[in-house]
């Protein structure tokens, strides 16, 4: 009889350690069954949505505070793209220039030399943005003196390929051909 009722207890103690872990709670506290049951009651209920909520009192913001004072205010700052000659010229500036050149003589409407000078006039002709002589389009690219080759640099000169030297390579620690080539020699 003891037995009996220790094996009982200790299948109701399994069962109810066992109960509490039906699935995962996601930091809710509820599992997904019960979630379900409320997204459903709450679905079929007839009560308004925001039955219990409070309601949010707004109100209109205050007005700014204005110095006391107004005639000792500092100058407006200087504009940057008119002072700096770092600073590229705007997309609006760009497109008056250009029109400007082709009303002078100066550039052929029905050619652009350039992919800056397309986008300008809004036409989706003209080479990519590598052809744009150097020059800044966006603030973010560098100076032109920065993407100058050194002197002593070798231009041109692209070197062996990445292929031609593991096979140098493997040719110099005696393995031959390997892989697909030792199998089919025409390769």
């Amino acid at each position: 009889m003891i037995k009996n009722v220790v094996k009982t207890g200790a299948v109701v103690a399994v069962a109810a350690s066992v109960a509490g872990c039906m699935g995962p709670t996601y930091g809710t506290g509820k599992t997904s069954g019960e979630h379900l049951m409320d997204d459903l009651s709450g679905a079929l209920s007839l009560a308004p949505a925001d039955h219990g909520k409070a309601k949010i009192q707004y109100t209109p913001r205050p007005d700014i505070v204005k110095p006391a004072d107004t005639s000792s205010l500092p100058a407006p700052q200087q504009n940057i793209a008119d002072s700096s000659a770092e600073w590229p010229e705007s997309p609006e500036q760009k497109r008056q220039r250009i029109l400007a050149d082709i009303e002078n003589g100066k550039r052929s409407a029905n050619f652009v030399t350039n992919r800056a000078d397309a986008d300008a006039l809004g036409s989706s002709a003209g080479p990519g943005r590598g052809a744009t002589g150097g020059g800044r389009v966006f603030l973010t690219d560098p100076p032109a003196e920065y993407t100058q080759p050194a002197s002593t640099a070798i231009a041109g000169e692209l070197g062996e390929t990445e292929a031609k030297k593991e096979r140098a390579r493997k040719r110099a620690q005696g393995k031959g051909k390997t892989g697909l080539r030792r199998l089919f020699p025409w390769l």
